[in-house]
């Protein structure tokens, strides 16, 4: 029989929730009795179970693994989701990890995730004192992002104005923050929005508007393999939101005229 052991649910990286399967004891030997509890390879601590197959052993043998926290951390330390990237890609890609052109796919699969997903915060949203009340547009700013969905690439322009209300962005800061918040799992919907509410909050300005249009790869080049469809969202806050004043009508004749 197989040791005593508990198990702890772990996030798998986005393919469900796989279990440690620990022991307070932890023999390193060969016979029965210290087997792993799904009897594929000799006990060794802990185990990582993805649709109850092995994935890779997860401990060293020699690991005094003493509780849960400690298996967590571990794991978090030592395992790198390349192995859950490499596996998928083998299923539903049928990935060639023999392949010398394949072998670092999955790695390369994780590091472009992340670093589409990685905002930019190295950098201060810059303001300015002015007694202006002009508008100010930033007009075809491109930007990339990976629709939450299907974790697919959309990639667009998007057109942001605002009226200042005694402060006056950095110019360059209003791109920055379009790519800044374009760093992640996201959908076009929510991420116009995401843009006009935080302009809002740091500008305190008259009235923002923020309009962006995008393909939709997971649109294009699947599903109804729509090519060329472009998506269209706005968000208008502030005068811009006033049908009655003509801040929106102006913004959208610059950004349309071009």
């Amino acid at each position: 029989m197989p040791p005593p052991y508990h198990e702890v649910p772990v996030p798998m990286y986005g393919f469900g929730t796989g279990k440690f399967h620990y022991t307070p004891r932890h023999p390193t030997g060969e016979d029965e009795d210290t087997r792993c509890v799904h009897g594929e390879a000799a006990f060794c601590g802990a185990c990582t179970v993805f649709n109850k197959d092995i994935l890779t052993p997860a401990f060293d043998p020699t690991s005094q693994i003493v509780d849960a926290y400690d298996a967590r951390k571990y794991h978090e330390e030592h395992r790198y989701p390349t192995d859950c990237i490499q596996y998928f890609l083998e299923v539903c890609a049928n990935l060639n990890i023999e392949d010398p052109q394949e072998r670092d796919t999955p790695k390369r699969m994780a590091q472009a995730i992340k670093e589409l997903t990685t905002p930019d915060t190295s950098w201060e949203f810059t303001t300015f004192d002015t007694t202006s009340d002009e508008m100010v547009v930033v007009a075809d700013i491109r930007f990339a992002s990976l629709c939450r969905h299907h974790v697919l690439p959309y990639t667009g322009v998007a057109h942001v104005a605002y009226i200042p209300n005694g402060k006056l962005a950095g110019l360059s800061k209003i791109p920055r923050y379009v790519l800044q918040c374009a760093a992640s799992l996201s959908t076009q919907e929510e991420l116009t929005t995401e843009i006009a509410d935080g302009l809002e909050e740091k500008l305190t300005p008259l009235g923002v508007a923020v309009a962006m249009e995008a393909e939709h790869t997971c649109m294009s080049i699947r599903g109804v393999q729509a090519t060329g469809t472009r998506t269209y969202t706005a968000a208008m806050r502030g005068v811009f939101a006033d049908h009655d004043k003509t801040a929106k009508q102006e913004f959208l004749s610059r950004i349309n005229g071009r």
